[in-house]
């Protein structure tokens, strides 16, 4: 069973399970009707996650997404929230190939960027 709980900002639920972002973000929609990726939109929802993942998995996906080139700077969650706050690692984003990309969480709880064919565990967000 994967961990789940409620914040101020939906639900969550970790799935362990190591897949690329494009499956992690059909997995999430299969497991609860109008899931996705979450989308991390404050200091005190990150810490949330963090705390939902502690001592489970290192690093995660999360549902922030580039998928144009990289110089249009175009950002988004895939579940339409607007973009504001953001956690980046030092230097990061950083994609030289112009290529799409997801955001995964590091163990320093910080965000950095990766191809869109590695695969992480994952973290969906649904309305409680």
């Amino acid at each position: 069973m994967s961990p789940e709980a409620s914040g101020d900002n939906g639900g969550r639920m970790l799935v362990p399970d190591e897949v690329t972002g494009a499956a992690a973000s059909e997995s999430c929609r299969y497991l609860r009707v109008g899931a996705e990726l979450t989308s991390v939109l404050s200091e005190e929802e990150d810490d949330f996650l963090r705390l939902l993942t502690t001592g489970i998995v290192t690093q995660f996906q999360i549902g922030f997404w580039h998928q144009t080139s990289y110089a249009s700077n175009e950002f988004r969650w895939l579940d339409g929230s607007p973009v504001g706050y953001t956690n980046w690692c030092p230097g990061q984003p950083y994609d030289p190939v112009e290529q799409p990309f997801i955001t995964y969480v590091t163990p320093g709880g910080k965000w950095t960027d990766a191809a869109t064919r590695y695969r992480f565990p994952y973290v969906c967000k649904y309305a409680r």
